[in-house]
């Protein structure tokens, strides 16, 4: 699986994240995909002065795309400052 994310340009998490939401998206019906990502949000006041970070669920549509174009999404979701 690392060779494989490595040969398209992600990472191993973001690899295993897009064939997990591929595979809800063939079996259940899933439509998108929830990513938890953490950070801290500007438009919270004193976000920055907490003392710990705060966990997010970003939406990631899956829509008509194979293994590879959303596993790069999901890399470039995760990677994105909240």
């Amino acid at each position: 699986a690392q060779v494989w994310a490595d040969r398209h340009g992600t990472d191993l998490r973001a690899a295993l994240a897009a064939a997990a939401g591929l595979a809800a998206r063939r079996r259940l019906g899933v439509e998108t995909l929830y990513l938890v990502v953490n950070g801290r949000d500007i438009d919270l006041p004193h976000a920055a002065d907490a003392l710990g970070l705060w966990w997010y669920f970003q939406p990631v549509p899956l829509g008509d795309r194979d293994l590879a174009a959303l596993a790069r999404t999901v890399h470039a979701a995760t990677a994105t400052p909240l």
